[in-house]
């Protein structure tokens, strides 16, 4: 009888244990953001690869999307013409998070006119777990190691959204 009285409650509390193991399990988080990452003078003429850096990667996470909109300023110096704000380059590209979740990138060609870059991103990411999202990401951002912000905007029990934006200046724009 005293070894059905212990036994018992030690059941019981392994399965409760053993339930809260699976729940946290199958939650699923958005990764963190630290800012962007590119090198430093910008060549106009040259590629430049820009980074969305994460500080922290995403838990159960089926698929992403993520899209790339540069805007540029220009300027024409020989003819004193100059434009603002016009699409360079747009691009977008779904993965398999749980396959790559590697830090997406952006690749574009600099034009020899190009006096400033507006470079926005957003990131769209596809649940996969069975429990609510624990962390929106809403004190992820910029702060440490990169340049410009990420901050999430969306998030519910099916998917997450980020977006983040970077502006390169003139002055940090060198000539080929």
């Amino acid at each position: 009888m005293k070894l059905k009285k212990l036994f018992l409650p030690l059941l019981v509390g392994s399965v409760f244990a053993l339930a809260s193991c699976d729940e946290a399990d199958t939650n699923s988080d958005m990764p963190r953001f630290s800012g962007f990452e590119y090198e430093v003078p910008v060549v106009a003429g040259d590629t430049l690869t820009v980074v969305a850096k994460q500080s922290q990667l995403g838990k159960l996470i089926g698929s992403a999307t993520y899209d790339w909109v540069c805007l540029y300023d220009w300027t024409n110096e020989e003819e004193g013409t100059s434009g603002q704000l016009d699409t360079l380059e747009h691009q977008f590209k779904k993965v398999y998070y749980s396959i790559d979740s590697s830090d997406p990138q952006f690749k574009l060609f600099v034009p020899e006119n190009a006096s400033r870059l507006v470079i926005t991103f957003t990131a769209e990411y596809n649940y996969a777990g069975q429990g609510p999202n624990r962390f929106d990401g809403s004190t992820g951002g910029s702060g440490t190691g990169g340049n410009g912000y990420i901050r999430p905007v969306t998030s519910n029990n099916l998917f997450g959204r980020s977006r983040g934006s970077v502006t390169i200046q003139g002055r940090n724009i060198v000539k080929k």
